[in-house]
């Protein structure tokens, strides 16, 4: 289910051709617009297996791992994989770039703190 429900602005989504990938604390596993509006993985034209890739990569982050989520312990001390994480997060966002090259793909690298934009 789409984060929005109005067709409007989902057709307004993809004719910006702009995604953003990131973590926020948001219900649920979300893309974001241009204007930073929450966008469902539903309304971005990418494969399910790719959706379904952002999806574990999103509940990564936000079951296990940002402080003050949950309490560091031996078993989920705070972000110990960070680099794979990082790393991942990149890949993905590559992926969907080779899917969507006509877009702009925005994406928060958390090893580096900085946005980058493919």
């Amino acid at each position: 289910m789409a984060v929005w429900d109005d067709e409007g602005a989902r057709l307004e989504f993809l004719n910006e051709k702009y995604v953003s990938l990131g973590i926020d604390w948001v219900v649920d596993p979300t893309f974001w617009s241009r204007e930073g509006g929450a966008v469902g993985l539903d309304w971005l034209p990418i494969p399910a297996a790719l959706q379904q890739r952002f999806e574990r990569w999103w509940y990564w982050c936000q079951n296990r791992h940002m402080p003050g989520y949950d309490l560091p312990d031996r078993e989920n001390p705070p972000f110990p994989d960070l680099e794979e994480f990082a790393a991942e997060g990149h890949a993905i966002a590559a992926a969907i770039k080779r899917e969507l090259p006509d877009w702009r793909i925005s994406y928060r690298d958390y090893l580096t703190g900085r946005d980058i934009d493919l």
